[in-house]
């Protein structure tokens, strides 16, 4: 399964940074809201983790039905 990519970049494993990161699809972009869910946002998972995170990437969304072996 190959994933698309349509914009930011991908995982680097020497950069100590992206274990915070996150590569989300085109739904996950919208649900965080206008003005949110761009490459380089930053978010928590919730109101009381002080862990912040960031989106290094977004992909295009893929209909896992179409790699289900019938």
């Amino acid at each position: 399964m190959s994933l698309q990519l349509i914009e930011g970049r991908d995982f680097n494993a020497g950069m100590a940074s992206d274990s915070n990161g996150f590569i989300i699809n085109e739904q996950m972009a919208r649900q965080f809201g206008p003005g949110k869910g761009h490459v380089g946002y930053r978010f928590r998972l919730d109101s009381e983790s002080t862990t912040e995170y960031q989106v290094l990437g977004i992909v295009k969304i893929i209909i896992l039905s179409h790699y289900i072996r019938k």
